[in-house]
């Protein structure tokens, strides 16, 4: 929902909130792993949820660039669900999986 073109940037989550540059997260979400060294196997060090949120959220930004790079971008991303351009596919498999998930999920 950050992007506004197919060009993906990286970006700052919550900079308001303590009015840092760096936001809430330990390092931008980026497509570079020099802005953004987090990955997959970084998991199996962490344990506290917004940390593992972290990575996740990161992989999410990686592969919807992907598949803007492959697909497209479409502007029309909030009123045309059956686009095949890359964001709409993205939000499309996103919101896909929202019923899969468990309700009242948790880390214990």
């Amino acid at each position: 929902m950050q992007q506004k073109s197919a060009q993906t940037t990286d970006f700052v989550m919550a900079a308001y909130v303590d009015n840092s540059a760096k936001g809430l997260r330990d390092f931008p979400y980026s497509t570079d792993p020099a802005v953004n060294p987090l990955t997959y196997q970084d998991l199996q060090r962490f344990d506290v949820v917004h940390t593992i949120g972290e990575v996740f959220a990161n992989m999410l930004h990686v592969l919807y660039a992907s598949l803007v790079d492959e697909r497209g971008f479409s502007d029309n991303k909030l009123t045309d669900s059956e686009g095949v351009e890359g964001n709409i596919i993205f939000m499309r498999l996103l919101m896909g999986s929202l019923p899969r998930m468990p309700c009242n999920p948790n880390c214990a």
